[in-house]
């Protein structure tokens, strides 16, 4: 990981929420390609209705386990290199 940065907001409505929005850039320092990223998310306080992924300002598609709903794949559109 490069750089991470986090903004957390209250979000003053009839049902108060905090809004989250995080950013993180990473670099490959590994041996082999990478095509996805496997993401644990917070616990099942966190509403995950508005989701959303992107990389390289692309929005990707993540799939939840079917063993764990807070556990996420999140494949790239292309594979990132070494």
């Amino acid at each position: 990981m490069e750089k991470q940065q986090v903004q957390v907001s209250l979000v003053s409505q009839a049902e108060p929420r905090i809004h989250v929005i995080a950013e993180y850039h990473l670099r490959n320092t590994g041996n082999q390609v990478l095509d996805s990223l496997d993401v644990r998310l917070p616990g099942r306080r966190f509403n995950s209705a508005e989701l959303a992924v992107l990389c390289d300002g692309e929005a990707i598609p993540q799939t939840p386990s079917a063993d764990n709903p807070r556990d996420n794949a999140s494949s790239f559109p292309r594979a990132l290199d070494r």
